[in-house]
């Protein structure tokens, strides 16, 4: 009877040792099952996240090539008017200032002093007449000049930065 006893209480120590195993093992599965569980929803998240960055990856090229295969809008500027063969239009020169000569009279003799007001006054320019450099004399804010002795009547010209700008008409009396 005592092995008996024995047995028994061996019995039901191994027993509770079963049930305890039993439990933490349940307790490891159920611990093991919801790490598996948390995993497999971090494996889903992650692979929706990329499902979704592909797709928005797909429809931004799609859009890109839906914009590529859109013409441009047709060009509505008239073409120039044809060019007769052989010429050719040179872009327009940069603005210059201008300048204004007058003649201080009307009409001189051959070898008279005249003078010559440029507005707005450059000291440094030539002064023409009837094409001929003429040499001047700067006086304040005009010049001195002596028309030639074979002179006939014409125009003085001055020339400043390249561009050469005209009088009014003098009349050369003998």
């Amino acid at each position: 009877m005592r092995t008996m006893i024995l047995s028994v209480g061996v019995l039901s120590l191994l027993l509770s040792s079963c049930v305890v195993r039993h439990q933490r093992h349940g307790a490891r599965t159920a611990g093991g099952e919801i790490e598996e569980q948390e995993r497999t929803k971090h494996e889903r998240s992650k692979q929706q996240t990329v499902a979704e960055r592909r797709e928005q990856e797909r429809a931004a090229q799609e859009r890109s090539h839906h914009h590529d295969r859109t013409p441009p809008p047709p060009d509505r500027t008239p073409p120039p008017p044809p060019r007769e063969p052989g010429t050719h239009r040179a872009p327009p020169a940069p603005a210059q200032p201008e300048l204004s000569v007058q003649l201080g009279q009307a009409s001189a003799r051959r070898g008279q002093e005249i003078t010559l007001t440029i507005h707005p006054f450059h000291p440094n320019v030539m002064v023409f007449f009837n094409g001929r450099p003429l040499p001047k004399k700067t006086e304040g804010n005009h010049f001195v000049v002596t028309v030639p002795s074979s002179a006939s009547s014409g125009h003085f010209e001055v020339e400043w930065q390249g561009r050469r700008f005209r009088s009014p008409r003098l009349n050369v009396t003998p």
